[in-house]
């Protein structure tokens, strides 16, 4: 049983190809298990965070996080905002 609907994994594995905000709401979601059942990353932390900022719009984290589960939901910090967007 999938707990990410495809559409939405789908976006979340661009964001993952993209995204160099090293303080990333998503890097939660960043994680799964191999073939062999280990722990992997699938983000790549950059040296010196060159990016300000996420990828993805608010909007758009917004509407990824109200279609997950909320097992998954629990695991984002701030409902997927990212600092810079907490007043």
């Amino acid at each position: 049983m999938d707990l990410i609907d495809e559409s939405i994994r789908e976006i979340l594995e661009r964001h993952d190809d993209r995204c160099s905000y090293n303080a990333c709401p998503l890097d939660f979601l960043s994680f799964g298990l191999d073939s062999k059942g280990r722990l992997l990353q699938f983000r790549n932390y950059v040296p010196g965070d060159p990016s300000g900022h996420c990828s993805l719009d608010r909007k758009t984290r917004e509407m990824i996080y109200s279609k997950l589960p909320p097992i998954l939901q629990a695991l984002l910090p701030n409902k997927a905002l990212a600092d810079y967007e907490i007043a």
